[in-house]
């Protein structure tokens, strides 16, 4: 049940990561501005940064109340 819980949470991540950088990619490239490569990097460190946090306040919560646990699986 674990493995598979965490197989889904990283599928999850890497189809909301991929989308999140084509729509960067889509967004910026009609701009053509000529820091987009750089503004580009620091979205996506970012939004890597905020999955992170999201992570861990999850394995908190889960830690804290490991009888509900199943509410947000």
């Amino acid at each position: 049940m674990k493995k598979s819980h965490n197989y889904l949470l990283t599928f999850l991540f890497v189809t909301m990561f991929s989308l999140v950088v084509y729509s960067l990619d889509t967004l910026l490239d009609s701009f053509a501005h000529p820091w987009s490569n750089f503004i580009r990097f620091l979205l996506i460190v970012t939004y890597m940064y905020f999955w992170l946090c999201v992570q861990s306040l999850y394995q908190k919560y889960r830690r804290l109340d490991p009888v509900n646990h199943y509410l947000l699986a």
